[in-house]
């Protein structure tokens, strides 16, 4: 599954079709800020081992979604939608 994240005022204004063509398309779309300036955003964002361990492990535990994503929250820079499509999947 592919995924696009938008700042949020693009996302509040983008139209019913847009969003279903996306869904149609199999694109997931999150909400959430980019960081830095155009000279400092990059296509790619790699997420340490120690993180993705992390995450398996509340999941294995029984933690919930949003347990899980407000402690690695805390260790990263990424926005809440992001860290949620990714322990999802």
């Amino acid at each position: 599954m592919r995924m696009i994240q938008m700042p949020p005022s693009y996302y509040r204004t983008m139209s019913k079709i847009t969003q279903y063509i996306f869904k149609d398309r199999g694109i997931t779309i999150c909400e959430g800020d980019i960081w830095g300036y155009r000279r400092d955003l990059h296509r790619d964002f790699i997420i340490d081992e120690s993180i993705i361990e992390e995450i398996r492990t509340g999941a294995k535990n029984g933690a919930s979604i949003d347990c899980i994503s407000n402690q690695i929250k805390e260790k990263i820079r990424i926005s809440s939608s992001l860290l949620k499509y990714i322990i999802d999947n």
